[in-house]
């Protein structure tokens, strides 16, 4: 596959076709809302400050500024200098998980010349005469896809962050952690005991979303010092070598991995049934096509997988690995290195157990522009079952498996057995006191320890392999 070369840059996303065969929870059941589309408000309290709310859809054409009075800013009814026209804002929030999910238009929104959170329909291209001022200012687009994507419980939508930098041939891709779900309670039947979309402030917000407002604030405006704008990401640091680099955030707002394709309904007839709609596939692979349409010139990629915030609760980086090939694929003549932050413990026993039936439908989940009625192996996402399987192997034979089929990538794992949510995931997962320790009583948990070195042992060699060194020293990937 990898030999063929292929470009598809006029993607059919046929492959993204959503199964919907799951019960229902009838309180709440019935036809598809508007997803509500977070815009920037002045604030009731003080009108010359704004803040980031919810609002139902302006119009299809999405001019999405809202009613302002900022002194000498836009205010209601006026017109920027991208002719973009301030609206009022009606308050929208879709509080209640839905079983039909949402819908949404695609649409491009980032901080225009006069300091506002301005949308247009449809996903600019790099092309694109208003990206020069994003390059120049190092800010990053948010683009929404629109529908089928959309987050776990069918109320918010989906949408990826990209920044584009002064390197044509450089791509940095991060696959956010977001965090598992395969029970009620850990898809927010409860939002206390929710583990779906964790990092989200359940004070501020109930549903599984992608941003929260004050961190999309952060992040779209030039002049402030989010997460995502530091170490690797910091667009001006002369010491950062990913410093030139086009940079792609990819979110993960529906616990699985960036991998599932099914919504499933969990609790079933009890007072905690929800629906979960389980579409990373979709969502990560309707980002990724875009990003394909849109670099066709890389010959680096990194695929990092890691949480959007330092003090982050969230398993799941894994989705960084799982693309992996499909990047490959995409770019047959590209260096493709990934790295997986803080992931290593997710696998064991009640893992599998929670996940034999394979309720995000990862199994069936398949590549943006394979075609929906196709069984060819190389279609899907994820290996045939008989030669890995998400319910019942590792991730370090996946990652044999992978660099076997296709030699040219390599994994590294940056994990720690003192990090607390690897320890809080483990136990999770196996129900140990004692986790990832060598001298454990128990055999999973040695085990687990033992593929940790393992891990650790095989991303020495590669990067041994790749500098030309026959010796290494251990490196410090990361804090």
């Amino acid at each position: 596959l990898m030999a063929k070369g292929y470009f598809a840059f006029g993607v059919i996303l046929l492959a993204l076709i959503v199964d919907t065969t799951y019960a229902q929870c009838s309180s709440y059941s019935g036809p598809a809302a508007p997803c509500p589309a977070m815009v920037q408000s002045t604030l009731a309290s003080n009108p010359t400050k704004t803040e980031f709310i919810y609002a139902s859809p302006i119009s299809n054409a999405w001019t999405l500024n809202p009613q302002l009075n900022l002194g000498s800013g836009l205010g209601p009814g006026q017109t920027d200098a991208n002719g973009q026209s301030s609206q009022p804002v009606q308050p929208y929030y879709l509080d209640t998980p839905q079983e039909t999910p949402c819908t949404a238009a695609p649409r491009t929104c980032f901080y225009n010349k006069v300091g506002l959170y301005a949308c247009s329909n449809g996903l600019k291209s790099v092309t694109d005469s208003d990206w020069a001022v994003a390059v120049s200012a190092r800010v990053y687009y948010e683009l929404f896809p629109g529908s089928p994507a959309v987050c776990g419980h069918g109320n918010r939508e989906f949408s990826f962050l990209a920044r584009r930098g002064t390197s044509e041939t450089n791509l940095l891709v991060a696959f956010l952690a977001g965090g598992t779900c395969q029970d009620a309670q850990g898809c927010g039947a409860d939002p206390a005991l929710r583990t779906m979309a964790v990092d989200n402030d359940p004070g501020f917000e109930k549903a599984p979303a992608v941003f929260l407002g004050n961190l999309k604030q952060a992040l779209l405006k030039a002049d402030s010092d989010a997460t995502l704008k530091r170490g690797i990401f910091d667009p001006v640091q002369s010491g950062n070598p990913f410093k030139d680099w086009n940079v792609i955030v990819i979110p993960d707002c529906t616990g699985d991995l960036h991998i599932g394709n099914n919504s499933c309904t969990y609790g079933k007839n009890t007072s905690e049934c929800i629906t979960a709609h389980h579409r990373g596939a979709v969502n990560t692979g309707l980002a990724i096509s875009w990003v394909v349409k849109n670099f066709p010139s890389v010959t680096q990629i990194l695929a990092l997988g890691t949480g959007v915030l330092s003090t982050s609760k969230a398993d799941g980086g894994h989705g960084a690995a799982f693309w992996t090939k499909y990047l490959q694929e995409k770019y047959p003549s590209a260096k493709v290195r990934t790295i997986i932050d803080s992931s290593m413990a997710l696998f064991g026993p009640d893992w599998f157990k929670k996940m034999k039936d394979d309720p995000w439908g990862s199994i069936k989940s398949k590549v943006p522009d394979a075609d929906s009625n196709s069984k060819t192996a190389g279609d899907y996402l994820l290996p045939k079952v008989e030669d890995w399987s998400i319910t019942s192997d590792d991730m370090s034979a996946y990652y044999e498996l992978i660099s076997k089929t296709v030699p040219t990538v390599a994994f590294a794992e940056a994990s720690s057995i003192d990090e607390p949510v690897q320890q809080m995931v483990c136990k999770s997962n196996a129900h140990y006191l004692v986790c990832l320790n060598p001298q454990s009583p128990n055999p999973i948990a040695r085990h687990l320890w033992e593929q940790g070195e393992s891990l650790r042992t095989a991303a020495l060699t590669a990067a041994a392999v790749i500098s030309g060194q026959t010796q290494l020293a251990e490196p410090c990937l990361m804090e």
